[in-house]
């Protein structure tokens, strides 16, 4: 999934102008929750591979010989990064990098 610019752009102005809109309406407890909620999505449209851009956001914590090697074709990789909640927790600790580095040990013996 990719955005172009003006598109991001777009999105970012209707979460604005929807928290301005919630203001007036919703009491400030309420408010302060959505506008949280709102940072993490615009957080996380900052890392959306825009049009044009190669590869996708790599996860944290993972080096470049794992993703190369493993996550680009995992199903769990997602636009924002690893789905898989192992590796949130615990990056490099998922079944897919475990057995590659399984197999690599044994490829070097």
């Amino acid at each position: 999934m990719a955005f172009n610019p003006e598109e991001k752009q777009m999105i970012k102005e209707a979460l604005s102008l929807y928290v301005q809109l919630a203001s007036q309406q919703y009491p400030p407890q309420q408010v302060e929750g959505l506008a949280k909620v709102i940072r993490g999505i615009v957080t996380k449209l900052e890392t959306v591979q825009v049009d044009g851009e190669e590869g996708a956001v790599k996860p944290a914590g993972i080096s470049d010989e794992w993703y190369e090697a493993v996550c680009t074709t995992c199903e769990k990789l997602s636009f924002d990064g690893c789905g898989d909640p192992i590796t949130s927790k615990f990056p490099g600790k998922c079944d897919p990098i475990l057995k590659y580095e399984r197999v690599k040990m044994l490829a070097s013996k």
